[in-house]
């Protein structure tokens, strides 16, 4: 249930992000694709669980080390993906404000590191990386919830990276990155 639901997170989160960038038919078919390969990941997930074993790091028989490897593919294959949307949010003008802006991008640069983590986790079953891979994984939700607090609590524009007043903006949040 915790992959479940980390899983829709994070879709959701990721969605907002992809939002921010120029729809192309490429794009949609990767985020088909990213949809399909995070299915898969849960799915086999609540399989391994159904059947009563480990999820992960489980190579007790040939079937379950078939299945953790199955599992290790897909989500190489989606942190492809949010890699190739982190390049892509970097050589994107983005016309949100800047603080949304940078923590679209700060979000991204964490959750590749958390993916990364996990990939290292993976390889050399070093459990006690777990609270660094969630917690980078995560951030691609906190930051963003952070910029919206500081904008509903008052705080400055100036605190949150955007200026009160420059000739650069014609209105708040209306000049790119």
């Amino acid at each position: 249930m915790t992959f479940g639901i980390s899983t829709g997170v994070l879709s959701v989160s990721l969605a907002w992000v992809i939002g921010l960038l120029p729809q192309t038919a490429r794009r949609v078919r990767q985020a088909w694709l990213f949809s399909l390969l995070l299915i898969a990941e849960v799915a086999l997930i609540d399989m391994q669980q159904w059947r009563g074993v480990a999820s992960h790091f489980n190579n007790a028989t040939r079937f379950d080390g078939a299945v953790f490897t199955a599992m290790g593919v897909l989500i190489t294959s989606a942190a492809a993906l949010i890699a190739v949307w982190t390049v892509a949010l970097f050589r994107q003008p983005l016309s949100r404000s800047r603080g949304y802006g940078v923590a679209a991008r700060a979000g991204m640069v964490m959750l590749n590191i958390g993916n990364l983590v996990g990939m290292i986790m993976a390889a050399s079953e070093a459990t006690a990386l777990k609270p660094i891979h969630g917690v980078a994984l995560h951030m691609i939700q906190v930051l963003p919830v952070l910029v919206w607090l500081t904008a509903r609590l008052g705080y400055p524009r100036a605190w949150r990276g955007e200026p009160t007043s420059s000739p650069w903006y014609s209105s708040p949040g209306s000049r790119p990155l």
